[in-house]
């Protein structure tokens, strides 16, 4: 088998755990090496953020979106996002939360769910709803929803966000959350099908969650399990649902007991095999045959960079003739094979 280098260009805060499934390249396919240098990859795997692979056009490009944009097969061979779309052997939905380990931690090695006691935990909470966000300019629908639930008991925050400790932000996250009856899950925006780590956080300290995002989130996970906000009339129902399952204890109880999945296990859609299946065609062909990307589309990324980094048409020379060449060469080819018969 052919060795495949992979690269991981990446500039964002990772979240914890989250790269390491790249780690797990080699051991899955035993020729795939891992390398830091970008010019020597068969395959770069980046993000939305991330633009040195541009400089790259002839390596295979898998992008994975955690943020509420669509993935571009114009500028990327495959991608793996949110998005529930279907685009032959070039798109997996496999949402962030899959690759974190507290997401793992939920389930025994068969994909069961690991049982706990609700009753103990529900006992042991010492905090009505906490709250961890570190953009400090968070506002509308977060914002409504932790003053309508302040005006019943107060909201603990942990984050830069409207802070309940002087500003001083709490090192441990998962048991910070753990403390809280309740917790309030927002995303940055309600679009469906963006889920993110921001509910499975809250299932991960025991906790049942306020979720505020996308509205078929119960496509997902079980909607016994948490307070879905797109299913009432208005946040100030939200709060009232709250209030009484506060007041509730044995209807919290059940809705902390409730599995987050109705089928008691990890989702097949969730699974690590489909992502190393997904993987593996790309990474068992020779790097040319797993190009998906015109050849115009890669060389219009590199000369659309260069134009960009480089504020003289002389420094641009080199990305101009390298993308004439992508743009050129089959074509050219085919022109001498014409001539040969």
């Amino acid at each position: 088998m052919q060795t495949i280098r992979v690269a991981l260009n990446t500039t964002r805060h990772v979240l914890e755990g989250e790269d390491d499934w790249v780690r797990k390249l080699p051991s899955w396919f035993p020729w795939v090496r891992l390398t830091n240098n970008l010019a020597e990859a068969d395959l770069i795997i980046h993000s939305f953020f991330d633009n040195e692979w541009r400089d790259y056009p002839n390596a295979i490009a898998l992008e994975y979106v955690w943020e509420n944009v669509a993935p571009n097969f114009n500028q990327a061979d495959y991608s793996i996002s949110f998005s529930r779309l279907s685009y032959g052997d070039r798109h997996l939905r496999f949402p962030l939360f899959c690759f974190l380990p507290k997401f793992r931690a939920l389930f025994a090695p068969d994909g069961t769910l690991i049982p706990f006691d609700a009753h103990a935990e529900a006992s042991a909470k010492t905090r009505f709803c906490t709250v961890v966000v570190s953009n400090p300019n968070r506002d509308g629908a977060c914002a409504r929803l932790f003053d309508l639930l302040s005006a019943h008991k107060p909201v603990d925050s942990g984050g830069k966000w409207r802070n309940s400790f002087g500003g001083r932000r709490v090192d441990d996250k998962g048991a910070f959350l753990r403390t809280g009856k309740f917790t309030l899950a927002c995303e940055n925006s309600a679009v469906p099908d963006y889920v993110t780590e921001k509910i499975v956080d809250a299932f991960a300290a025991r906790t049942v969650p306020i979720y505020w995002g996308a509205p078929n989130v119960s496509e997902d996970f079980n909607p016994a399990a948490f307070i879905d906000c797109s299913k009432f009339p208005s946040l100030e129902a939200v709060a009232e649902e709250v209030r009484r399952l506060d007041a509730d204890d044995a209807a919290y109880e059940a809705m902390l007991a409730a599995p987050i999945f109705k089928e008691g296990r990890c989702p097949h859609a969730f699974e690590e095999e489909r992502l190393r299946a997904f993987l593996a065609p790309i990474l068992s062909r020779p790097p040319e045959a797993s190009k998906r990307r015109s050849r115009q589309a890669r060389a219009e990324i590199l000369w659309e960079r260069a134009r960009l980094a480089t504020p003289l048409v002389s420094q641009r020379l080199p990305a101009l003739r390298h993308a004439l060449r992508l743009l050129l060469s089959k074509r050219y080819r085919s022109f001498c094979r014409k001539i040969g018969d």
